[in-house]
């Protein structure tokens, strides 16, 4: 029911409908071949590759964390912020101004005709932007030719991220077609100079920075070096560490000739022993003088191993003396040391970080270059006048369904079937439209010739006019608000339909209507005319332009009528109050029939 709703409204207002179609359209079109002759558009694109360097990836990775946005995808959009910015633009513009100045100034004031109405345009622009700056700000502020320019070259550029890859696309749009293809490589050209320059820029200075902090702490560590000079020097100790090796060298050379001494010892002390135990057993003088020779020999080696000994130990804790008063000595020295010690690594981990950076920062400088260069394009960009002209008819057509649930919501008129029995509920008989009008006359419409909109168009009309106008004395009558064609479009209408289901019918028409044509496969089951000869079994209708519904309410017949309505004449109220009217009347048999003009 809605849909029938609103397709029978769309017929009621075809002609509104039509002209909105027809003029956005046709607007569109001019509009669209004007620019194509004044102010065309070319897109031309240059593609560069843009490669982030490993710690960048793992910063941005870092930062994104565990998230489900790819870190490359953020690492790509920054790429593109920078390329559409002030500065990349603003050296795109100077070349261009450098190499086509000519050119661009051709471009901006065309000659002829074209010159005119690029003029005028102009004129009309800078109507539009005073009225707005001035209603808005109080001021109009007028931009340069540079800045006119940059706006022009800021406004055409576009930059697009193939997905998946770091393959950024530079368009460029302005109205010729050769400096559109050059702004696209000069700007490609400008982006990488500009990466170029801000990695050196920032490399260079990380390298002075590294380069200040390198003298710094190098003089930190030559006053370390001079402070353990001169400590050691003070101390008595030049090196440190050398005599801390020798003195240990020394007390190792003296534990081993104590330790040898000691062994030397104890064999010469097994030995006397011996003797002194076969002194008691020799009873041969010669041989007891011998051994007591021996012994006095073994004696006196006994007493140098001893006083030996005794020695290496005296030097052994002269040796132990000395490290402890090198140790107490050294403390301050260690302290010296140990800072300078820290300070050289400091400055070996500063001169490799300052290597890296170094590499690193060269090493971008190729991270970014053109993997194809832009073309002059063949043909303009903009206007596309057959897809300009598609889409202004899509959107007339969508005007016109807002504009029509705008003025259905508004009105209460009577313009669909849907309204009709919504007021007259079971009473309402039938919607006719102009393609059944035209059909039932034997025109149908030009482009809708196969399309049959009779048979079936009313729901069992047979049935709702059963045992109504069986007699010629007593005919079914049809009268109309609206005006006499109203009538007439819905007796023939009617006619025709009952004809197509197989039913007889003798139709009576006033005087000065003419009898209309019918189509050939219907024409022998209908009769016109005012006098029209009986037929058994037909349907007989009168069409009673001469009296108003209002009339016939009053009327001394009680055998009803069809009352047909012009669509959108009646509103809801109006309608009800007939309707209410015929029912206090009498008049329980009127049936509604609304006609669409």
């Amino acid at each position: 029911m809605i849909i029938q709703h609103y397709l029978q409204l769309l017929s009621h207002h075809r002609r509104l409908v039509g002209k909105i179609l027809l003029w956005v359209t046709l607007i569109t079109l001019v509009l669209s071949m004007l620019l194509l002759i004044i102010m065309p558009k070319y897109t031309a694109t240059s593609s560069v590759v843009m490669l982030p360097t490993d710690p960048e990836l793992a910063f941005t990775r870092g930062w994104v964390g565990s998230s489900q946005y790819n870190p490359t995808a953020f690492m790509a959009q920054t790429q593109v912020e920078y390329l559409l910015s002030m500065p990349v633009a603003k050296v795109t513009l100077d070349q261009l101004m450098a190499e086509y100045a000519k050119e661009m100034a051709d471009v901006a004031n065309p000659g002829g005709l074209r010159g005119l109405m690029t003029s005028a345009v102009k004129s009309m622009r800078y109507a539009y932007f005073w009225t707005w700056n001035t209603l808005n700000y109080g001021k109009y502020i007028p931009l340069t030719t540079y800045e006119s320019y940059l706006a022009l070259l800021r406004k055409g550029t576009k930059v697009e991220v193939v997905e998946g890859s770091f393959v950024m696309q530079i368009s460029v749009t302005l109205p010729d077609a050769k400096l559109a293809a050059r702004a696209a490589n000069v700007l490609a050209d400008a982006y990488q100079k500009e990466i170029a320059r801000e990695f050196s820029m920032s490399g260079t200075e990380l390298q002075g920075f590294f380069d200040r902090e390198i003298a710094r702490r190098q003089a930190v560590v030559d006053s370390l070096v001079n402070q353990e000079i001169n400590l050691g020097r003070e101390l008595g100790v030049l090196s440190l560490n050398e005599q801390k090796a020798a003195l240990q060298a020394a007390m190792d050379s003296e534990l081993t000739a104590l330790t040898g001494a000691q062994v030397d010892l104890a064999q010469l002390e097994s030995k006397v022993a011996a003797l002194k135990d076969q002194i008691g057993k020799v009873t041969q003088q010669d041989l007891l003088a011998q051994m007591d020779e021996d012994l006095a020999m073994q004696e006196v080696q006994r007493q140098v191993l001893q006083r030996s000994v005794t020695a290496h130990r005296a030097n052994l804790d002269d040796f132990n003396r000395q490290l402890e008063d090198l140790a107490a000595k050294a403390q301050p020295l260690q302290a010296v040391t140990l800072k300078r010690e820290n300070a050289e690594a400091n400055l070996q981990d500063l001169v490799q970080r300052k290597l890296d950076v170094y590499l690193s920062t060269y090493a971008s400088l190729s991270e970014v270059r053109t993997i194809s260069p832009a073309i002059p394009p063949k043909y303009p960009s903009s206007p596309e006048i057959l897809v300009y002209t598609i889409i202004a008819f899509i959107a007339g057509l969508f005007i016109s369904i807002f504009l029509l649930i705008a003025i259905d919501s508004t009105s209460e008129a009577v313009k669909t079937f849907p309204d009709l029995f919504n007021v007259t509920g079971q009473r309402a008989l039938a919607f006719i439209h102009p393609a059944m009008s035209a059909q039932a006359r034997g025109r149908p419409l030009r482009f809708l010739k196969r399309f049959d909109f009779l048979s079936g168009g009313i729901p069992d009309l047979v049935h709702r006019l059963s045992g109504r106008g069986a007699a010629p004395e007593s005919p079914l009558d049809i009268v109309c608000f609206g005006g006499r064609q109203v009538g007439v479009d819905a007796a023939v209408t009617l006619c025709v339909t009952l004809a197509k289901e197989g039913k007889r019918v003798v139709c009576s028409l006033p005087e000065g209507v003419p009898a209309p044509t019918l189509p050939a496969d219907v024409a022998g089951l209908v009769d016109f005319g005012p006098g029209a000869a009986q037929a058994p079994g037909a349907v007989y209708l009168r069409l009673d332009t001469a009296t108003t519904p209002w009339d016939r309410l009053h009327g001394d017949s009680s055998q009803g009528f069809i009352c047909a309505l012009k669509a959108g004449l009646f509103s809801e109220d109006r309608l009800a109050g007939f309707r209410d009217e015929a029912r206090e009347a009498g008049q329980d048999k009127v049936d509604f029939i609304l006609v669409a003009d």
